[in-house]
């Protein structure tokens, strides 16, 4: 009998520890899981599927190169929006007047810098006009409201304008043969009113896109990775990529960690997870086969062979 009770109480005492163990193992919340960094894979966009990364020297970083299109990414009502565009697209930032070319001295060879991209910002009642036509030079302007004079500040090729902490900077950059230099300027008016520009921060490559953030930083892109610039000059590698010969053209930030980068061919997702930032490569779900034919990058079937969307 008392074995009986024995057994009995034995049994009883280990259904209570086998529960107490699945009571405090259950799944914690999701948002309890995000709270302490663990992160979960996002969903891809609709009509998107992941890829593996391609090598610099692979077939497929050669199939795109070959691409006459690319993906551009915005926000539509803060929702993710890719869009095909034609390689090699220009940006032209409107003005409220036109711009005689016989006015903007030319480039190197003859070329006129004004052929490239056009970035504008307003300030202090006039313009600041960048332009950008890659090897064959480019230049910082100021202009009057009204278009009627202009002043030549610096002979850089300008890939864009943004502020940080009160400060006008100036992204610069040159990129052609074993060259891969950017630079970080600013502009400021001085005891006299007269526009300075002078050197800020050194970039690790050219810089090719920015984003504005929402802690008083900006993120930037460059030919070597994704930096995070914060003030006063504290510059921050977050991720080593490698975009070469695929020429991003746009990058939108979906959630305050999570960006895209549209550029020829494919998309890229870069997401903080776990206290690291990773990287991420997307093509359309109809072409995760592709190879080049008569010089293009075509999309095929995996079974039949036979020829898809063109990228």
């Amino acid at each position: 009998m008392k074995r009986n009770r024995f057994l009995f109480w034995l049994c009883l005492i280990s259904l209570v520890t086998v529960g107490s163990y699945f009571i405090t193992a259950r799944p914690r919340p999701v948002n309890e899981m995000r709270a302490q960094g663990v992160s979960q894979r996002m969903p891809t966009p609709r009509g998107w599927a992941v890829y593996p990364p391609p090598g610099t020297e692979s077939e497929d970083r050669d199939c795109a190169n070959f691409s006459n299109k690319a993906w551009k990414v915005k926000l539509t009502a803060e929702e993710l929006q890719i869009d095909l565009i034609p390689v090699n697209s220009k940006v032209i930032d409107p003005l409220p007047f036109e711009i005689d070319p016989a006015v903007i001295d030319s480039g190197k060879s003859g070329q006129r810098i004004t052929l490239g991209d056009r970035h504008v910002h307003r300030a202090d009642k006039g313009w600041l006009v960048g332009f950008d036509a890659g090897e064959w030079g480019g230049a910082l302007l100021w202009s009057d409201i009204d278009g009627n004079g202009w002043t030549k500040l610096a002979s850089v090729n300008v890939v864009g304008f943004t502020e940080l902490a009160s400060s006008l900077l100036i992204f610069v950059s040159f990129v052609h043969m074993d060259i891969d230099e950017g630079q970080i300027l600013r502009a400021e008016r001085d005891k006299n009113n007269t526009w300075v520009v002078s050197s800020f921060a050194d970039l690790d490559g050219a810089p090719i896109l920015f984003l504005s953030g929402l802690d008083d930083s900006i993120i930037i892109l460059t030919t070597s990775g994704l930096f995070r610039l914060r003030a006063p000059r504290s510059i921050e590698l977050l991720l080593e990529t490698d975009y070469d010969g695929l020429y991003p053209n746009s990058m939108v930030r979906v959630q305050t960690n999570v960006l895209y980068i549209g550029m020829r061919h494919f998309v890229t997702r870069v997401a903080l997870r776990d206290g690291r930032w990773v990287e991420e490569w997307m093509v359309p779900e109809d072409c995760t086969r592709f190879e080049v034919r008569s010089d293009e990058c075509v999309c095929f079937d995996d079974e039949t062979g036979r020829r898809g969307s063109d990228l």
